[in-house]
């Protein structure tokens, strides 16, 4: 049989096994997969360099895409599988050129667009383009190259070590750095992993060893299902969204190992994570960087980060746009600082800053104390624009138990307890469902837009 090998491309070891389930689908099957669609690819003489884009309904099918885009320079870009029509369709305008494949077939629609006959040498090294959440605004597309690949999975050996007993389970979406990044390092650290589509099934705990969650997962799970399995886990990443004070001690009181990280899409994964040797003895900060990582914070809090992991830059269109000043630093936007133990602990966003009254606001601050209220699942703060204040900053609450409903004066007399009186919501909106991502992160524009459809 015909191999990836005998493509003289990128193979540098075997592909990893999948466990699926009580399933394990072997290397060899997975490569001949990989090879059927780098095939298909040839024969229908797509060019390298061209972005493939893929919908994520595809399921484990996007791994074999991924990998055969990865090994037969083609540039990956997997599709959300979260969004309406129309913004699918603005997303997979944006990419310029490009092909689609619905159900491991290629449009003859985008086969006539196809315009590109050679690929360009500053597209050589890109494999995906990743969208970004659009936590804040409209989601941008990423371009991370292989080598952001390899140098985010040493990283991440150095922190988590390269056992090639462990198993860690993707079950992330794919279209999301966290969960993409999953099957290519046990690629590179010769390891299995598992995949699963779905958040939570107890039959797949038996072959794992870590697995990565965004804190409304782990809520999700505390609520409606048995956590004994996750206790026996040698780690559980915790991040892509702050987790409140409340759902690290529930974690604490049910012995999981959990690790607070901080990474970005921008920095192909996790960059700072948690130390194993004190997992949950810092409630506020999420660990130190490694030395693959030059990590500063300028005189007004901003975090900026400089490595391998850092990407390309911006896809617009065909073009690159880069993201890195000359001395080669990313600037992520997001507001830090670093103890005197060298742990980095995250502020918030500096575009969401709310300026009320003159008073700078980090809404993180507000949401951290807010979110310890016994009655509080999650919350949002964010600022509306107010004739008086400027910006009024306010809080929209989901709540863990609706039949007692605490009053707004009583949120306020809670919050005197540990924050300036200047930096008090002055309107609580209790909502049935906060809007969210896919990977849990709150979308801020659509917390704001909550409260003028219920404004007086």
């Amino acid at each position: 049989m015909a191999s990836l090998s005998s493509l003289g491309g990128r193979l540098l070891k075997k592909v990893p096994g999948i466990f699926l389930g009580d399933d394990y689908i072997k290397p060899t099957f997975v490569e001949k997969k990989i090879y059927s669609n780098i095939k298909l690819l040839e024969r229908h003489s797509i060019p390298t360099g061209l972005p493939i884009a893929i919908p994520a309904t595809l399921g484990i099918d996007l791994i074999y895409w991924a990998f055969a885009c990865y090994f037969s320079n083609r540039i990956f870009v997997p599709l959300p599988s979260n969004l309406p029509p129309t913004e699918l369709q603005t997303l997979t305008a944006s990419l310029g050129t490009h092909i689609i494949i619905q159900k491991n077939t290629i449009s003859p629609t985008s086969l006539a667009s196809n315009t590109q006959t050679k690929m360009r040498s500053d597209l050589e090294k890109v494999f995906c383009l990743i969208f970004t959440s659009g936590s804040s605004s409209g989601p941008r597309a990423v371009a991370l190259t292989r080598d952001n690949f390899e140098a985010s999975a040493k990283i991440h050996a150095k922190i988590h070590g390269d056992n090639p007993n462990d198993v860690w389970l993707c079950n992330l979406p794919l279209f999301h750095i966290g969960g993409l990044s999953i099957p290519f390092r046990a690629y590179f650290l010769g390891q299995n992993f598992a995949y699963s589509a779905e958040p939570y099934q107890n039959t797949f705990w038996k072959n794992i060893t870590h697995t990565s969650m965004v804190p409304t997962s782990l809520h999700r799970i505390f609520k409606n299902h048995d956590i004994t399995p996750l206790s026996k886990l040698k780690a559980i990443l915790l991040g892509g969204a702050p987790a409140s004070e409340s759902l690290l001690r529930l974690g604490e009181n049910a012995k999981l190992p959990l690790l607070t990280t901080y990474g970005l899409t921008e920095s192909s994964s996790q960059i700072v994570t948690t130390p194993y040797a004190f997992p949950r003895k810092i409630f506020d900060g999420v660990g130190q960087p490694t030395d693959d990582i030059s990590l500063k914070i300028s005189t007004n809090g901003i975090i900026s980060i400089k490595g391998g992991v850092v990407a390309a830059g911006y896809w617009n269109g065909g073009d690159i746009k880069k993201i890195t000043d000359d001395d080669g630093y990313f600037s992520t936007n997001d507001l830090g600082k670093i103890d005197s133990r060298g742990v980095l602990h995250i502020l918030g966003r500096n575009d969401h800053t709310v300026i009320s009254g003159g008073e700078n606001i980090f809404p993180q601050e507000v949401e951290n104390v807010l979110s310890a209220h016994p009655n509080i699942r999650a919350c949002a703060v964010v600022g509306v624009a107010d004739p008086e204040w400027g910006e009024k900053l306010v809080a929209a609450i989901e709540l863990e138990d609706e039949k007692n409903c605490p009053s707004q004066q009583n949120l306020r007399d809670f919050l005197l307890q540990k924050i300036n009186p200047r930096k008090i919501p002055k309107v609580f909106l209790f909502v049935s469902a906060l809007p969210k991502s896919a990977v849990g992160k709150i979308i801020r524009h659509k917390v704001g837009d909550l409260f003028k459809k219920n404004s007086p």
